[in-house]
């Protein structure tokens, strides 16, 4: 469901007539379905109950509440035809539909220093869902009930004509017996958190606005803020941001949010303990203790990490631990009531990390990461050798191929001479114009049965050669990671991050190698000195510069560059020449295109863009005109001064 409030004006007796009358439907065109909105005189009632050309019919009350039906003409614009719609409405603390906008200004006067004194809200759900009458009224008093206005004056109707069912609220901020006007302070947060709680009422499919609904496990599903998110865990300090900055390294106070959504399942359950809370932590080999009045959570392996419980989220902050568990607990002081079921198994392994895993750890071990890269690359080389294999039988399946084909051109040549033979056996007995058509008929008849067979060796030789089948590299790992290949899901996912790899290095200035891979030759340049990050990429600086300022970096496979001037650039492009031969592709602005690759034709460099061919060979034109005549240019230059 969502809601939108109709921005009005003004107070007059005309403009709530207007409101009403369009809510009713009374045939009021766009136009003045635009006017009646916003007219300085207000226009409220009349368009939201339409009720110029309209029938009504009184349908009971119930206190203070009375039900009508409206029925208004409308013509359909493709056929002409005169259809009569109908559009339910309920009022309140209104004698009469038809009276309802003088009602409205009455009470609205007695509020003189209210400028505007009217509200209009349209509620709408969503593609294929219709509610009852009875269950969109009470949608409409909820909302109105959210805005502090459940005894107030308001006409609601029911709109089914559109795509979506809608219904318009009419409604009077001032109270009809205080004579006070409603403040409507924050009525969009308002209105959103009802709707949430009406989808949770009647089960309507959930939409999301500034409230969302999130699940919990065996409790009740809770209505939370959507913006409270970004604010859920405490802030990561500035030290922390600069260590991100200079050494790359992601802060362990933002490390530690990765146990949030394990520890939210968690604090889901019931009778859950501190002994969950502890073993969920120690899956991301965390410990949770206390200090002063507040809690922290400590690497269990380096005391040094130190984050506050917050960091995690502010579920994790040890008032709301209590609200749920009761006094703070230590690892191993808690004691569970003899005879009460665990709500989890015994050992920490077995609750939550589960057999044959081990913890998640903030700083990995280098020697355990290199033999698993290892493993990895083993594993994918025995993986590459059978997709050899895969691809050196296509020669096997193009000829099994081709000897179907064969076979079933065999049939079809045979068809046609039995046809022809069957032809001049019938000329002599019923004459060559139906000998033609019978023969051809018989002939139509056998190819049917044919192809049929052909469908069905077709289906079997499929069958047959489909487990054997590789195209590409892509599909070979996609097909064995579907199948549950470990060596190939990891192939797979590096084929994917290769891909935003890519796309991330096409959209920053540089150049890029395009070739045959192979190991770069390195070059060390005159004048400019190098530096190896920890990432494994080399920065260059000039030896003269104190500062040592980077004016670009080599990252393997690319070249960024923190300087785009000329001599920069000059010297970036002779080291991807250096490394990947003649030929490279530039990445970035167009303007650095550009000036990048007269600079590369100056060095005789070749660049493989597409989209700068064009450009590359009129300036090698140009160049070699200039090699070949180069008093050509200073006599053109004379001619010009002497014109």
């Amino acid at each position: 469901m969502i809601a939108k409030i109709i921005p009005r004006k003004g107070r007059g007796v005309a403009g709530a007539s207007a409101l009403l009358d369009y809510i009713e439907r009374d045939g009021v065109k766009g136009g003045d379905r635009v006017a009646a909105s916003f007219d300085p005189a207000g226009n409220l009632i009349g368009y939201a109950v339409r009720g110029r050309d309209a029938e009504f019919e009184a349908l009971g009350e119930g206190g203070q509440r009375r039900h009508y039906i409206s029925r208004a003409p409308r013509v359909d614009v493709e056929t002409g035809e005169v259809q009569m719609l109908e559009y339910p409405i309920e009022t309140q603390v209104v004698l009469s539909v038809e009276t309802a906008a003088l009602e409205f200004q009455a009470v609205a006067n007695r509020a003189r220093r209210t400028t505007n004194p009217y509200v209009h809200v349209v509620i709408s759900w969503r593609d294929g869902e219709e509610p009852t009458n009875a269950e969109v009224f009470a949608s409409g008093r909820h909302v109105l009930d959210s805005l502090g206005m459940g005894e107030h004056q308001y006409v609601i109707a029911i709109h089914r004509d559109t795509d979506n069912v809608h219904a318009h609220i009419a409604a009077n901020r001032v109270h009809p017996e205080k004579y006070r006007a409603q403040h409507l302070s924050m009525s969009y947060w308002k209105i959103d958190r009802a709707l949430r709680e009406l989808e949770l009422r009647f089960g309507w499919e959930r939409d999301r606005g500034l409230h969302e609904i999130r699940e919990r496990a065996e409790r009740e599903p809770e209505i939370i803020t959507r913006l409270r998110r970004e604010h859920e865990t405490a802030r990561i300090t500035d030290r922390a941001e600069k260590l991100r900055v200079w050494s790359g390294d992601r802060p362990f106070t933002e490390w530690v949010r990765d146990a949030a959504p394990a520890l939210r399942t968690v604090l889901g359950r019931t009778g859950v303990t501190w002994a969950d809370v502890h073993a969920t932590l120690a899956d991301c080999n965390l410990e949770l203790k206390a200090k002063g009045t507040g809690l922290i959570v400590v690497d269990r392996n380096d005391a040094g990490l130190v984050a506050k419980a917050s960091h995690i989220g502010r579920l994790a902050s040890r008032e709301r631990l209590e609200a749920v568990l009761g006094t703070f607990q230590e690892v191993g002081a808690e004691r569970a009531p003899l005879g009460l079921p665990r709500t989890t198994p015994a050992s920490v392994a077995e609750r939550i990390i589960g057999p044959g895993r081990e913890p998640k750890t903030y700083r990995r071990d280098p020697n355990r990461r290199a033999d698993r890269r290892e493993e990895r690359a083993t594993a994918r080389e025995q993986l590459y050798g059978e997709f050899q294999k895969a691809r050196g039988a296509r020669g096997r399946f193009a000829a099994a191929w081709e000897r179907q084909r064969v076979r079933e051109r065999a049939r079809y040549a045979e068809i046609t001479v039995q046809k022809r033979v069957e032809r001049d056996r019938l000329v002599p007995l019923v004459g060559a114009r139906a000998a033609r058509t019978i023969a051809a008929a018989a002939a139509a008849h056998q190819r049917e049965g044919v192809r049929a067979m052909n469908g069905r060796e077709r289906e079997d030789l499929c069958a047959t050669l489909y487990a054997e089948r590789a195209v590409s590299w892509r599909e070979f790992v996609t097909e064995r990671a579907l199948a549950g290949d470990e060596a190939a899901i990891s192939a797979l996912r590096g084929l994917r991050y290769q891909a935003g790899r890519e796309r991330r290095r096409s959209e920053r200035d540089g150049f890029a190698y395009r070739g045959m891979t192979g190991e770069p030759r390195p070059r060390v340049f005159d004048g400019l000195g190098y530096q190896v990050q920890r990432s494994g990429a080399v920065a260059f600086y000039r030896t003269s510069d104190p500062k040592r300022q980077e004016i670009f970096r080599d990252e393997g496979w690319f070249i960024a560059l923190r300087e785009t001037g000329d001599p920069e650039i000059a010297a970036a492009l002779c080291l991807a020449a250096e490394k990947w031969g003649r030929s490279i592709t530039i990445s970035g602005s167009r303007e650095f295109k550009e000036r990048s690759l007269a600079i590369a034709v100056e060095l005789g460099i070749d660049v493989r863009n597409r989209d700068l061919a064009e450009r590359q060979q009129r300036m090698r034109h140009e160049r070699d005109g200039r090699i070949r005549h180069p008093e050509q240019r200073p006599m053109a230059r004379d001619r010009d001064d002497r014109d």
